[in-house]
């Protein structure tokens, strides 16, 4: 092998493991907290949303208090979850999404939201209300906080999981 062959060879590895460790840095996983630290999960006020299950056309609304029994719970599963970034973020991104819901189909549509009070931001402002947002579409998972910018993304054991968050806010429908 020629030298410039071999200087060929060593620059294309080199830019192949620069490749490799992008990706890996750029879908390593958060916790909510790590991705969005001005975001104290224990100082959440309420959480709300809605969800549809395949079973009728409209959506269905859902509140848990801290007094409930379940919010602490459904707190912490959030808390708790790895959030990988997906690379698909990288790609541009279409505000429609559709879904043909099947009978037996275990992957339903919910949209968790999690309320405030006079949270610090990073600029030194406060915040209250909906500061984050989980949106479970389908088995696509998606993070929205802050800036209102979403981050597609993923955690482990992802079908249980949003199966689990989904036999909890189920029970709180008003």
């Amino acid at each position: 092998m020629t030298k410039s062959k071999k200087i060929l060879v060593i620059v294309l590895a080199a830019l192949a493991l620069c490749v490799v460790a992008a990706i890996l840095i750029y879908t390593r996983s958060f916790t909510i907290e790590q991705r969005y630290p001005a975001l104290d999960m224990s100082e959440c006020t309420k959480i709300t949303g809605y969800y549809e299950d395949g079973e009728e056309r409209e959506d269905k609304q859902f509140a848990l208090q801290p007094e409930d029994p379940h919010f602490a719970e459904l707190l912490e599963m959030f808390s708790a979850a790895d959030f990988k970034t997906r690379l698909s973020n990288l790609l541009p991104q279409s505000d429609t999404k559709t879904h043909a819901y099947e009978e037996g189909d275990t992957n339903v549509y919910w949209r968790v939201l999690f309320s405030f009070e006079d949270t610090v931001l990073p600029d030194g402002s406060t915040a209250s209300g909906y500061l984050l947002q989980v949106d479970n579409f389908f088995g696509d998972l998606e993070l929205m906080a802050l800036d209102g910018s979403w981050i597609r993304c993923s955690v482990s054991a992802q079908d249980q999981w949003a199966q689990e968050i989904f036999a909890i806010i189920r029970q709180y429908t008003v």
